[in-house]
């Protein structure tokens, strides 16, 4: 998952705020409801369930899913992702605790290849319209924007196609084709908490190597001085000692 906010508004809260307005306004138009064909279950988006979305966008296919009997908000879906995850915060705000989490540690790799070790697996309901699956969930602890990511794993048994043009997602169920629609509005919430965690985690980041940076300085100006006057004292004395050896000479 990357997220560095979008290329339709600038790195600014207010920027990022007027972005948010602008699908406030679009939820005005007509909007586009899903419908299920009992008779078949072809997969197929049309142009008309982009109304009500706001055009041209970036935006993130965002949901709520039903997990463990609550509604979670705030469900990034990610096509990128082999492991579906779900953060220690999301469970403690769940009143899952730790001992329920399978302490089967694995490292993931982000895309720059940094590594990072998970807490654990726990396995757990997950309730999409009718259709309800046991999901593996990676348990990880970092802060985030998201309550919960799913990927792969969960798209494929699903048998899920996202499209992020229509901010929906669809899957096959016993009565047709269901959808899950996206809410752009919570989506464009995402980019103002990256904002603010972004800030967070540089501010943070800034502040160690400041304190380190003047402390290296401070060691090296007080080295320079100790390396610099000891040659020099030296010198000095060397000058007067070869200034009383030596005769001056007598102008006549």
């Amino acid at each position: 998952m990357i997220i560095g906010g979008s290329q339709y508004c600038h790195d600014i809260v207010s920027s990022i705020k007027a972005y948010q307005r602008k699908s406030e306004t679009n939820t005005n138009l007509p909007t586009w409801f899903p419908t299920q064909d009992a008779h078949s279950n072809t997969i197929t988006f049309e142009e008309k369930e982009g109304c009500g979305i706001d055009q041209r966008h970036c935006d993130p296919l965002v949901i709520d899913l039903v997990i463990q009997d609550l509604e979670v908000a705030r469900v990034l879906i990610d096509m990128g992702r082999t492991v579906n995850i779900i953060f220690h915060d999301t469970l403690k705000r769940m009143n899952i605790e730790l001992g329920e989490v399978v302490p089967t540690q694995k490292p993931l790799t982000d895309f720059l290849g940094e590594t990072s070790m998970t807490l654990g697996s726990v396995l757990l309901p997950v309730l999409a319209k009718e259709v309800t699956k046991i999901v593996d969930f990676t348990v990880v602890d970092h802060p985030a924007i998201y309550k919960v990511i799913m990927g792969t794993p969960w798209l494929n048994t699903m048998k899920a196609v996202p499209s992020t043009y229509h901010l929906d997602i669809k899957f096959p169920t016993l009565n047709g084709t269901a959808t899950i629609r996206g809410c752009q509005k919570k989506n464009r919430l995402c980019f103002m908490a990256e904002h603010k965690l972004r800030k967070v985690r540089v501010t943070a980041m800034v502040k160690p190597k400041r304190t380190k940076i003047a402390q290296s300085a401070a060691e090296n100006t007080n080295t320079l001085k100790k390396d610099d006057l000891s040659p020099s004292a030296e010198a000095t004395c060397s000058d007067i000692r070869n200034q009383h050896d030596s005769k001056p000479s007598v102008l006549t």
